[in-house]
């Protein structure tokens, strides 16, 4: 795995040998009830073991007992859900239809009909009485009385509707090309507006990646009823929900807080466990490292939230271990040189 890479490129640097055990209790490390530590921090501390190598959050009561390396990785607070269902409904015949309309809201349709019927009354009025026109020069001779009958009422409506396509006889007066002109302008705003929506709505179904839940970020999930959510019962992040003046923070801490039987889990597989088999109506709230990891090998999961890195992860020992500042630098070296990011595109890349 990711730590095991960075304790070999470690060992090799310094010369090391490092001898890897399993901790006995499975956890990380939270403070019991009598002000002592379980897990890998309690073996640390109680000499059982010289380093905790794991993505152990740097926390202050941790730092009072312990010594941390230099940061592996950062990470900021997020929460994990399951992805809902891509349902796909054949779409009927009136809904088919009604896609020629949706592009547009109803009152731009209704403008545009408004329009339409005053440029057309506009263009009558000038046809009938501007001298330049085709019916006052079919009354002095000067043009057939067929062209004279081309801006009649009847016709100065088919016009408006035909110019769409560049169709028809043009005005001949400035009034007249003056009202054509401008109608022309809107028909081009019109048709480009329209396509461009069209264009839009006849999208392809998004794909399952892209099917994600309405809670976007811990702030919204604090304030609904209908996604039940949990953390870890004991470590970093239930301690940093606790202790952080945060409001929407401390409403997620009081509410995990009150409904212990409901949102208590022992182990980040559990509560993966439980997201896969809620159907969307759970969420665990993590570290953004390790929900990457599991969101990037388990398809039918994702993770949301403000990622802004607000914790570290370091391997931990005691403190004066003789080891620590050459373990320090090594790391160092290992991220300055890119091999640290290498590791973690590898183990945190996944196929999702």
């Amino acid at each position: 795995g990711f730590v095991k890479d960075i304790l070999d490129k470690i060992a090799i640097k310094l010369n090391l040998d490092f001898k890897i055990e399993e901790v006995k209790d499975g956890n990380f490390g939270a403070i019991q009830s009598d002000g002592s530590f379980n897990g890998m921090i309690g073996e640390v501390i109680n000499k059982e073991a010289d380093i905790a190598a794991a993505p152990i959050t740097v926390s202050s009561r941790r730092r009072e007992k312990l010594a941390f390396s230099t940061s592996i990785q950062n990470f900021g607070y997020v929460m994990v859900m399951k992805k809902q269902e891509e349902t796909y409904i054949q779409p009927s015949f009136h809904e088919r239809i009604s896609h020629l309309y949706l592009p547009l809201a109803d009152s731009v349709w209704l403008m545009s009909l408004v329009a339409y019927f005053i440029t057309s009354t506009v263009l009558f009025i000038v046809g009938y009485v501007n001298p330049y026109e085709w019916r006052r020069m079919s009354r002095d001779g000067e043009a057939t009385a067929r062209e004279g009958e081309t801006f009649n009422c009847i016709n100065s409506f088919w016009f408006i509707v035909s110019s769409w396509a560049l169709q028809g006889k043009t005005p001949r007066s400035v009034g007249g090309r003056t009202v054509v002109l401008f109608w022309w302008a809107f028909v081009i705003i019109f048709v480009s507006t329209y396509i461009a929506s069209l264009t839009n709505l006849l999208r392809i179904n998004p794909i399952k990646s892209e099917v994600t839940g309405p809670i976007h970020n811990l702030e919204e999930l604090s304030v609904q009823s209908d996604v039940k959510y949990g953390m870890l019962s004991a470590g970093a992040t239930k301690n940093y929900f606790e202790t952080v003046p945060i409001a929407y923070m401390q409403r997620i801490s009081n509410y995990v807080e009150s409904n212990k039987a409901g949102t208590e889990i022992n182990t980040i597989k559990e509560g993966i466990d439980r997201v896969l088999s809620s159907g969307g109506r759970f969420a665990f709230i993590m570290e953004s490292a390790m929900a990457k990891y599991y969101t990037k090998t388990t398809c039918d999961l994702y993770y949301t939230g403000d990622l802004v890195m607000l914790g570290n992860y370091a391997f931990t020992y005691r403190i004066g271990y003789k080891h620590a500042k050459a373990i320090d630098v090594a790391i160092l070296e290992l991220r300055e040189s890119g091999e640290l990011q290498i590791l973690e595109d590898k183990w945190f890349g996944g196929f999702c």
